[in-house]
């Protein structure tokens, strides 16, 4: 077997990781970008080729979308979506990133030329303003009822859960953020 030719092979999944924010509501905060028409979380791709992790990608991405220099928390779920003729498959990695308080929304800046606006959502109107896939994703991990990590397959759960840590957080009725 020829090791270079088999590594070339393989499929290129992109490596992405997003930071789920609420605010006391409940409601989702959304980035809607330059680039795109679908609003967003903020959140983007990890830079693999120099060993960055998703979390220390999701924090990075939260430094140059908003300002914001803060840890992230929990890993909430783990999102495969399959490739199709055109995408390359995905592998994005969402983080708890707790309940914003007016504060906190204050001192977003929009740092580069990336972001053009922020809101806050509800949970049954951001399939209007997302991606179908993300806003399944959004919907599954804040309903998720396990405590553990949550495993979905193009934002849908597979099933597949594994208790990996506690995710108790009495301050929300779905699936609370910290």
């Amino acid at each position: 077997m020829n090791l270079p030719a088999w590594y070339a092979a393989l499929p290129v999944a992109i490596s992405a990781a997003g930071v789920l924010f609420t605010d006391d509501d409940g409601r989702v905060l959304l980035v809607r970008t330059t680039y795109k028409n679908d609003w967003d979380i903020p959140g983007g791709v990890i830079e693999v080729g120099g060993g960055e992790t998703p979390a220390a990608a999701a924090r990075r991405e939260l430094r140059e979308e908003l300002g914001l220099d803060r840890p992230v928390g929990d890993l909430l779920s783990i999102d495969v979506r399959p490739a199709r003729p055109d995408r390359r498959p995905l592998l994005a990695f969402l983080f708890d990133g707790g309940v914003l308080n007016p504060d906190d929304v204050a001192a977003i800046r929009f740092v580069d030329e990336e972001i053009a606006e922020v809101r806050f959502v509800a949970l049954d109107e951001i399939g209007g303003l997302t991606e179908a896939a993300l806003a399944r994703r959004i919907r599954a991990t804040l309903r998720h009822p396990g405590t553990g990590l949550l495993f979905l397959s193009d934002g849908e759960p597979t099933g597949d859960d594994r208790a990996h840590g506690s995710h108790d957080r009495p301050d929300r009725p779905e699936r609370p953020l910290r």
